[in-house]
């Protein structure tokens, strides 16, 4: 009977590591998550068209665009 505890004992040691390993994997998940919608936001801002600036310059009298 102690033989039969100490292998729950040793199985439940086992599985409190999974519930860690299943928390650090769960806090990535989340980050990396985060971090993919910023990636995407971003490139959805680059994405979009800019407006052209035209900026007008008198030289002697004769305008040009610059």
């Amino acid at each position: 009977m102690n033989n039969n505890r100490a292998e729950e004992e040793e199985e439940e040691e086992k599985l409190s590591l999974t519930r860690r390993e299943q928390s650090v994997l769960i806090t990535a998940i989340t980050e990396l998550e985060r971090l993919n919608g910023f990636l995407l936001q971003n490139e959805l801002i680059n994405r979009r068209p800019k407006k052209m600036h035209r900026e007008e310059v008198v030289v002697h009298g004769m305008s040009r665009v610059k």
